[in-house]
């Protein structure tokens, strides 16, 4: 199914993302050097564009000063169990599948509660996305245990009928 594969792929780009940022977070002055890095490029040189820079670079201090090592932590175990679900899906492994519609279960319903109590859209269109997924994961899923169920019917009947 393509529109699983699509989905499968964007969760894993996600799941990417979310392992390399934990492990920047664990390095705070590594993420501030590339902000500042990024705010001197010379396309920040013009006048219209400092305000921008400025403004990034305050975000990024305020982000690095709030930043965790629990939230490192959690980005990169979350991600990395994200990543193994979504591969064992991929090679159509049973335990992904399982595992895939169980996680993407759990964040519908984190994400329907900050939906309902935070008014947030994005977090009602992030429940859809996912509950779909797993939808998709476990159709997936119960329709190769069947090919499988009945391949192992189909041969034990042949073996019986020789």
């Amino acid at each position: 199914m393509l529109a699983l594969r699509i989905g499968m792929g964007l969760k894993a780009i996600d799941a990417l993302f979310e392992v390399i940022v934990g492990a920047l977070l664990f390095t705070p002055m590594k993420l501030g050097d590339i902000v500042d890095r990024f705010c001197r490029a010379e396309m920040f040189d013009h006048f219209k564009a400092e305000k921008a820079a400025n403004a990034l670079q305050h975000h990024a201090a305020n982000a690095i000063h709030h930043s965790t090592t629990g939230m490192a932590v959690y980005l990169v175990i979350h991600g990395t169990v994200k990543l193994i679900f979504l591969s064992g899906a991929f090679w159509q492994k049973a335990w992904g599948y399982i595992g895939l519609v169980s996680m993407l279960a759990l964040f519908v319903a984190f994400e329907l509660f900050h939906a309902a109590t935070r008014h947030s859209g994005f977090m009602l269109f992030l429940a859809i996305f996912d509950g779909v997924l797993a939808a998709m994961a476990w159709h997936e899923y119960r329709k190769g245990r069947k090919q499988t169920h009945q391949t192992a019917s189909f041969s034990t009947t042949s073996m019986e009928n020789s």
